[in-house]
């Protein structure tokens, strides 16, 4: 892995193995001698990964990497979720549902790292700014 700080391989890491394991689950969920027997608990058989890591050409920041697996974590959390509001089998179902938060767990991650880092760009509206917006949906909704 490009990343020498230890929290932010670790928390690559386990998007890895989460991955890893979510296509070996998503293949038995095909297989129709496999799928009626998945479970969630399936998703809690995580392997070792083995991740060679040859020579580095380009160097990626933390604060890249960071931003890159907190975006890629919300969007396998939305798509695990959409898919399990279309799916009809009830295991097929809660996995998706499980595969989502284990996602969104690996987001939160993130996103406490880039904090603690001091990368954090969330915008700090003002006092006014958030009643002034209070006010437009009070006066739209006529509370």
């Amino acid at each position: 892995m490009f990343s020498k700080n230890p929290t932010l391989k670790q928390i690559l890491y386990e998007q890895i193995l989460f991955m890893s394991n979510h296509v070996w689950v998503m293949i038995n969920l095909i297989d129709p001698s496999q799928n009626a027997t998945v479970t969630v608990a399936a998703l809690n058989q995580l392997q070792a990964v083995d991740i060679p890591c040859g020579k580095v050409e380009q160097h990626v920041s933390d604060k890249t990497i960071s931003f890159e697996g907190s975006h890629i974590a919300k969007t396998m959390s939305q798509d695990n979720f959409n898919s399990a509001l279309r799916m009809k089998t009830r295991n097929v179902k809660d996995i998706h549902l499980q595969m989502a938060l284990q996602q969104f767990n690996l987001k939160e991650r993130y996103e406490e790292f880039i904090k603690g880092m001091g990368w954090s760009h969330e915008p700090n509206a003002s006092i006014q700014e958030q009643n002034k917006t209070v006010k437009i949906y009070k006066d739209m909704y006529h509370i």
